[in-house]
């Protein structure tokens, strides 16, 4: 009445008697005609006051949430099916937070154009009747875009990317209220899948761009989404544990304020200078592991004078990898969906390969180091002692510790071209890939160089560091999956070199697995070692 006039409160309390009685009778008819007139005598009331820069911010809400709607739907249905759960979640979830915001807009739309306000409000029910029955994600994308074309006609919204830094973190905004909400009603269960649509958006947008720019924003963030940081409980260990209400909400103000941070720093300019020196990052921390796995391959195999052509079965593998890493990004975009957790589950599970293939290779190398006769070792220069299946696993070894980072490593790329232009990241991954061809040439220069049992020595030392952190980092990705649990260890330091150079994350499951690994090796060797003693006692004694 204060803002229209008492006639106008008069019309609308008419109206809605109208509508209880058809309710009351059962008249359902009745029950739209009234629903469709009280709609329309509110169409130009205006519970509360919107400045211009409110309701474009709104209204570009609206526009990126029925954008976001197609794009989880057409990920997680296909057929008539549902095929990533958390996907088809996602859309849901953001068609009925489409709604909410139509709602708040609804008075402004209509005053430009009442049909397509209404026709708005029909496209969004509609949506929602499509996916609830799983129907052809063609529909819903002609849905979404007749509802995005009358969006931008009436509020004069320009379309922006899903994947740009204000529209990820809006919507994980929107999604962290959300789980204050359910904590709120004791659904912890719907605060979990709400959590992980939250970071799933995080780590597909925003952790990409932030993990070689600001590596230990990015490692607080992820920790404050998981099992903790910085002494503080993250939102996975709190909903696991029930925690109460309040300590949620903390948790969620702590994530928010990390947040703004991150939001802050990536809208930041990024330089030529700082583009080539992220590029030149990504290149030397992801494929120096791979590049020292493989220098210490190809040098032992240099340094025994071994035909050329194990070391071809090595290179066939590094080939083989990079071209799967190419091609399932392709496939990603094109043809085939890979959700961040199915890229997680894929990376954990490459992860673990590598160390049961560097698993073997250890042994292989401590025992012609410290087992056979070392002389007749070297004198056979492996004449023979390389088989058929011997050079399967150096072709399974180059093509695991390649694939296991080169997917990603495109993604990173990917992520880096958003923010900068193509040429200074060309120039930074050409400085990046030179620096790592002089480490692979130092090994095999250092390979000639040293004394051959002193250079093997040296050689299963690294390859045991660099599985052992495998192994830390293939449970974290099989953790952050959903895969396997996460229990925090506030006894295990956050630290991030050491969850870099070592693969030692303050949770149990990856500390367990890491001791797991160090009992097999000592395990092994002593048996080795022992083997070795056996072979030499008869030998004097004859």
């Amino acid at each position: 009445a204060a803002k229209q006039g008492t006639a106008a409160a008069d019309t609308i309390i008419a109206l809605l008697d109208t509508l209880e009685n058809a309710a009351v009778t059962g008249d359902w008819a009745g029950v739209e005609r009234g629903t469709a007139a009280i709609r329309s005598a509110l169409a130009h009331y205006q519970p509360f006051e919107l400045s211009d820069a409110e309701i474009q911010q709104r209204a570009q809400l609206l526009y990126l949430f029925i954008d976001l709607v197609y794009t989880e739907y057409q990920n997680g249905v296909r057929s008539g099916e549902i095929t990533i759960e958390i996907e088809y979640r996602e859309a849901l979830t953001f068609r009925d937070q489409a709604a909410v915001v139509f709602e708040e807009l609804y008075p402004f739309i209509a005053q430009v154009d009442p049909l397509a306000a209404e026709r708005i409000a029909d496209l969004l029910t509609e949506m929602g009747r499509v996916m609830a029955e799983l129907g052809d994600k063609q529909l819903v994308y002609n849905l979404a875009a007749e509802a995005r074309d009358l969006l931008g006609a009436t509020l004069q919204v320009t379309a922006e990317p899903s994947n740009t830094s204000s529209s990820s973190f809006i919507v994980m905004d929107t999604l962290l209220d959300e789980i204050v909400l359910a904590v709120q009603h004791g659904d912890y269960d719907e605060a979990e899948s709400t959590r992980l649509e939250a970071y799933a958006l995080f780590e597909n947008g925003p952790e990409l761009r932030l993990a070689h720019r600001a590596p230990r924003l990015s490692q607080e963030l992820e920790g404050l989404f998981w099992e903790g940081s910085g002494g503080n409980n993250g939102l996975s260990t709190l909903l696991n544990r029930k925690a109460d209400p309040a300590e949620i909400e903390t948790s969620v103000r702590q994530l928010k304020a990390k947040l703004d941070d991150a939001q802050g720093f990536l809208e930041s300019d990024l330089t030529d200078t700082l583009a080539m020196l992220s590029s030149a990052a990504i290149i030397i921390r992801e494929g120096l592991e791979a590049v020292l796995v493989l220098g210490a391959i190809l040098g032992y195999l240099r340094a025994t004078e071994s035909s050329a052509r194990y070391s071809r079965w090595v290179y066939l593998g590094v080939v083989g990898a990079v071209l799967l890493s190419v091609l399932t990004w392709w496939a990603a975009q094109s043809v085939i969906t890979v959700s961040v957790q199915n890229r997680e589950l894929m990376e954990g599970i490459t992860s673990l390969v590598a160390v049961i293939v560097l698993f073997y290779v250890t042994n292989w190398l401590f025992h012609k180091t410290y087992v056979i006769d070392w002389v007749t070792f070297v004198k056979t220069k492996l004449k023979g002692a390389l088989s058929n299946g011997s050079a399967l696993t150096l072709a399974g070894l180059g093509f695991t510790v390649v694939y296991r980072e080169g997917f990603e490593t495109v993604l990173f790329y990917r992520a880096l071209l958003f923010d900068a232009d193509l040429v200074p990241v060309l120039v930074g991954f050409i400085a990046g890939s030179t620096v790592i061809l002089l480490v692979a040439y130092g090994i095999l220069r250092m390979s000639k160089q040293f004394p051959i049992k002193r250079f093997f020595t040296a050689t299963t030392v690294l390859l045991l560091l660099l599985a052992f952190n495998f192994t830390g980092s293939g449970i974290r990705e099989l953790q952050e999956a959903g895969t396997i649990s996460t229990t925090l260890l506030s006894s295990v330091p956050e630290n991030l070199i050491l969850m870099e150079i070592l693969g030692v994350f303050p949770t149990l499951e990856t500390v367990l697995a890491q001791g797991l690994f160090v009992t097999l090796i000592a395990v092994t060797f002593t048996y080795s070692r022992w083997q070795g003693r056996r072979k030499i006692i008869p030998a004097h004694a004859s």
